[in-house]
């Protein structure tokens, strides 16, 4: 008899063929369904619900408009969920099938999802706004030569772009952080403090944050994409791919 399991200390454990009978039951079992869903759909009873994530700077006023507009382009009424989270995290959620689709940034494990750009955000310096850079309508690459300047961590889907640029320019930035919200925190708190990161809805939280564009940075520094798996989705998913492919988010800053 195939031995699928073994007793270990803390528990029981699969060997490595109960690994592999596992992700082909796993696969059988999902493939079972969406076979189940078309064949409910293909008798007129769609599937209308849509198990969407989506990275946190997203969900402004605009992605609110987005999803409200879908649902009134539907000739049925979907059922939509949504799941916050970083982009990593949604990214594997998509590959497990526990989300559908997903809005996030570019990364390596991304790689074999299907993608359609949907929006962008533009590279800022935050300052505090007792700083005497706070009065600048802008600034340049060059005039941020020898400031200190906190920006992502390694793990930033972001970091890669934002060191490329450090390194053409010869700017001293501090790899510290996760994102805009606590970046925006330190920079609050200090008039000393300055950050560099993707502008969002999010920085409006702090008053005494100014953003300043910079010069010299496309205005769509950091793309974010509608994730999906490459396989055959419910009615509902793929209007939604299809809506979102088209439709137009504004720039962060200069619609504000």
């Amino acid at each position: 008899m195939l031995c699928l399991t073994v007793e270990v200390s803390g528990g029981v454990h699969l060997t490595e063929a109960g690994g592999l009978m596992y992700e082909h039951v796993s696969t059988a079992l999902r493939s079972y369904e969406k076979g189940l869903a078309a064949a409910r759909e293909t008798l007129g009873n769609v599937n209308s619900e849509l198990k969407l994530g989506t990275i946190y700077a997203m969900q402004g006023k605009f992605f609110s408009e987005a999803i409200s507009e879908f649902q009134e382009a539907c000739t049925f009424n979907p059922l939509i969920k949504i799941e916050q989270a970083y982009s990593r995290e949604l990214i594997a959620r998509v590959h497990k099938g526990s989300i559908d689709a997903a809005f996030a940034s570019l990364v390596n494990e991304a790689k074999d999802l299907k993608k359609v750009v949907c929006w962008s955000q533009p590279l800022v310096l935050a300052v505090n706004s007792k700083s005497k850079l706070a009065e600048r309508s802008s600034i340049t690459l060059e005039e941020l030569a020898g400031l200190e300047i906190s920006t992502y961590n390694k793990e930033s889907p972001v970091y890669n772009g934002v060191n490329s640029l450090a390194r053409k320019n010869g700017l001293n930035l501090s790899y510290s952080f996760d994102d805009e919200i606590t970046m925006s925190s330190m920079v609050t708190a200090n008039p000393n403090v300055a950050a560099m990161f993707c502008h969002s809805f999010l920085v409006k939280a702090f008053e005494d944050v100014v953003c300043l564009p910079i010069r010299g940075v496309p205005a769509d520094f950091h793309k974010v994409y509608l994730m999906s798996r490459r396989e055959s989705q419910p009615k509902v998913v793929e209007e939604f791919i299809d809506f979102m492919g088209q439709y137009r988010f504004p720039n962060v800053l200069l619609s504000e």
